[in-house]
């Protein structure tokens, strides 16, 4: 058993991740900015002093911490972990933060492992998974998901609910993305090379975002994967309104105002939005898609997890599930491993064991994995 502090806790993966460390066997303490809860220890992520007293606290010395924070809080997180010698790792979803982390560690004795969420995260370990079905050697490898409401209608013209920030959420679309096409990495435009794709009995359209693919890309292309690329899936006609919406003249300030208003005055979600996630269990699901190929031969992994798979006593929605638990079980992972893993600092998705992820998964929530 390990003693793992989470910051963020009170947030909403920052609940999950307390919930999934816990069904671990793991003790749990809380830290956040915002909070009204005695079991949670109050702290300004923005001041060096309070992360310093938080992650040295005596009263409950800690071995390692992991971040549920918005990613411009883990820069700050991670580098006073890294000069403690206190393993680390976050939810990620920045491609330059995690960047800053990695090069910080890489000069220190200090383990870290990023962008453990969904996408990067879950996805990226199951495109590690893709190339070993494959004996180790692939062509291409894709790697898609999504968060879309069950009920294409029920989205409204954008064919979409909100499942988190809208800022967020814009900043993922326009950013520049990497892909690795015939063998380079090279960067193309958010939103660019709209596809179509089949899921199960869904037809979906697909597109770059910028942040899922993480460090997948550099390590395939180490591998000798020719092509791999991350997109982001969504009914269609969302992607053609997106684009008509960032070329408009609204700053950005407005445009977020207009897409919050609509979910939050012009749908029938909308007063189950600002109530919270229990009001809305019936309306999302989360699909992941990953596909490696090699000349004629193929591994692909579909899954599709909705918000009305609740276990009652649990009440978590599928976008905190996919996110996670998935984190969780790889933070497990590095745990059982840590042996094997002595003297190595900056982790990658190799590093994790597909058997015990999958197995840390089952624990925390046998009704979906």
């Amino acid at each position: 058993m390990s003693k793992v502090l989470i910051v963020g806790s009170s947030g909403n993966m920052g609940k999950a991740l307390c919930y999934a460390m816990n069904k671990l066997g793991h003790e749990v303490c809380k830290a956040d900015s915002l909070c009204d809860s005695n079991e949670i220890i109050q702290f300004d992520a923005k001041n060096k002093k309070d992360i310093q007293k938080v992650l040295l606290d005596h009263k409950m010395p800690i071995d390692l911490v992991i971040s549920a924070l918005p990613y411009y809080h883990n820069f700050m997180i991670a580098r006073e972990a890294i000069i403690e010698n206190i393993p680390y790792f976050d939810l990620g979803g920045h491609v330059e933060t995690s960047h800053k982390i990695k090069n910080m560690a890489s000069e220190k004795d200090s383990l870290v492992l990023t962008d453990l969420g969904l996408a990067p995260g879950w996805i990226n370990i199951l495109a590690e998974q893709s190339f070993r079905q494959l004996d180790n050697k692939a062509d291409s490898i894709e790697m898609a998901v999504g968060g879309i409401p069950i009920d294409k209608s029920s989205g409204g013209p954008l064919n979409y609910i909100p499942n988190w920030s809208i800022s967020g959420l814009l900043n993922e679309y326009r950013d520049n993305c990497e892909i690795l096409r015939n063998g380079e990495i090279i960067t193309v435009k958010g939103m660019s090379g709209l596809s179509s794709l089949i899921i199960d009995k869904y037809k979906l359209e697909a597109f770059y975002t910028s942040g899922g693919a993480s460090h997948t890309l550099k390590t395939m292309q180490q591998k000798g994967v020719l092509n791999c690329n991350y997109k982001t899936l969504r009914w269609p006609g969302h992607n053609e309104l997106i684009n008509w919406l960032l070329k408009s003249n609204l700053s950005d300030k407005n445009l977020e105002k207009l897409i919050n208003t609509y979910f939050t005055t012009g749908t029938s979600t909308g007063s189950a939005i600002q109530e919270g996630h229990q009001q809305r269990k019936k309306d999302n699901q989360v699909i992941l898609y990953c596909q490696a190929k090699r000349k004629e031969l193929s591994w692909t992994y579909k899954k599709i997890v909705l918000d009305d798979n609740f276990d009652e006593e649990i009440s978590f929605t599928a976008m905190q599930k996919c996110t996670a638990f998935p984190c969780a079980s790889a933070v497990q992972t590095i745990i059982e491993k840590s042996e094997a893993l002595s003297g190595r600092n900056v982790l990658n998705y190799s590093d994790i064991d597909y058997e015990i992820f999958n197995n840390s998964l089952k624990r925390i929530d046998k009704s979906f994995f």
